[in-house]
Order: C-alpha cells, then structure tokens, then sequence
C-alpha cells in the first residue's frame, strides 16, 4: 500500500505504473480528498488555537460580563467545529 505522502510527491509515476499494470486507481480522487482533508484539518486546527487562547483569556478575566461574553464566542466556536467533523466524515 502507498502512502499519501508517497502518492502526492510522485503523483505522475503512481500514475504511470498503474497504467504499466494494466489496473485502475483514481489517482486524482484520491489526491483531490487528500488536500480537503488537509484544508478541514487546517481549519479545525485554527479554531481550536483560538479557543484555547481564548480560554486562557476568560482564565485571566476578572470581569464577569466580558468572561460570559467570550464563553458564548467560544461555544459557537466548538459548535462550528463539531459541524465541520459532522460534515467531513
């Protein structure tokens, strides 16, 4: 079996020797997932630096209205990435 990595650095030779083998693979499909997996992975990535840097801020807080406000931002946050994982699997 191939790795992804393998598969993206040598897309014309996979390519190639799947014609040499008189097989199918869909090359370009799987290539194509590979980089919206990457980009959702991106996302998921940023949004959880962001509650976490959030976070430290409701931590370090000492006002209660500015806290709750952030922790209703933040909550719309993890419910933005649980959709992204509910979309993408």
């Amino acid at each position: 079996m191939l790795s992804l990595q393998f598969i993206r650095e040598n897309a014309d030779r996979v390519k190639r020797d799947v014609l040499l083998r008189n097989s199918t693979a869909p090359v370009d499909r799987i290539l194509q997932l590979d980089e919206e997996r990457r980009e959702v992975l991106q996302q998921v990535e940023a949004l959880r630096a962001k509650r976490n840097t959030v976070s430290k801020a409701i931590g370090a807080s000492k006002d209660s209205a500015d806290r709750e406000v952030r922790i209703t931002e933040m909550r719309l946050v993890g419910d933005e990435i649980d959709q992204i994982g509910r979309a993408h699997v």
